[in-house]
């Protein structure tokens, strides 16, 4: 059913937002403002909190809304919430929130995590898709979405580029990242929202799905199979900022593009 690849959609899009975590002392907490399309049309409109006291740890919370005609057909609202600590170009999440409410209902899901990496889940109600990840032992060792994208960020600050792979769990869904630089020969995006008096620097992140994701929307291409990131440090010499994500799936072509800051 189609709300599934929604549910994804809007995790893939809120993840971008950490990037924008290490902001400077003087303003550590702030409100910054997405859009998020389908095709030409905005679909989403999402909120973050942000704060980033130092630079050894960092938190965000997201708030989401399906917009439009969609709204009407598929209500949509999401909260995810994450919090951890850096350590050069990595992060290590402590605590993961996510509570979704669609057509279907409402779910909350709260992801813990220990120094060894070990992941403990609760999840209200439970679903079937995370008590298999539960049961085939795939929580251990991963990082939430939300922290993926802050270590994208860390790794193109620390000059280690856009490279490795990611094994991400969002409490339903487990899948990896694997980073590559975008070509050379790769256009560069139309932004909105800022004027940059360099290029972006962009990341691309093939995704392998692993478990968890409907095989009927799977074989019907509704996920999207890459995702393309574009930063910029001219807004925060210090972290890269998120400037756009852009992925295609089956529902048509997906983009999340930063609009502004209160």
């Amino acid at each position: 059913m189609i709300r599934h690849p929604f549910r994804s959609l809007a995790a893939v899009l809120a993840a971008g937002s950490l990037a924008l975590a290490n902001l400077p002392a003087q303003a550590q907490q702030t409100r910054l403002l997405y859009a998020g399309f389908l095709e030409d049309a905005q679909v989403l409109s999402m909120n973050f909190d942000i704060s980033a006291p130092g630079n050894v740890s960092y938190s965000v919370a997201v708030a989401g809304d399906l917009i439009g005609m969609l709204a009407g057909m598929y209500p949509f609202h999401m909260q995810l919430s994450s919090q951890g600590r850096l350590n050069g170009p990595a992060a290590f999440p402590s605590l993961f929130r996510s509570n979704i409410e669609a057509a279907d209902g409402a779910r909350l899901v709260t992801l813990t995590y220990d120094a060894g990496g070990r992941v403990q889940m609760q999840d209200q109600p439970p679903t079937q898709e995370g008590q298999m990840a539960r049961a085939r032992g795939l929580m251990n060792g991963t990082i939430d979405p939300l922290s993926a994208v802050a270590a994208i960020a860390r790794g193109l600050a620390s000059g280690s580029g856009c490279s490795g792979r990611l094994p991400v769990f969002d409490g339903a869904r487990r899948f990896d990242l694997t980073l590559s630089p975008v070509p050379a020969s790769a256009p560069l995006p139309r932004l909105t929202g800022v004027t940059l008096n360099s290029p972006p620097r962009g990341c691309d992140a093939a995704l392998t799905l692993i478990s968890g994701f409907s095989q009927s929307a799977i074989n019907s291409g509704m996920y999207p199979r890459t995702a393309r990131f574009w930063f910029t440090a001219e807004l925060n010499p210090t972290w890269p900022v998120l400037l756009r994500i852009d992925a295609d799936s089956g529902l048509g072509h997906i983009r999340m593009e930063y609009v502004g800051a209160n």
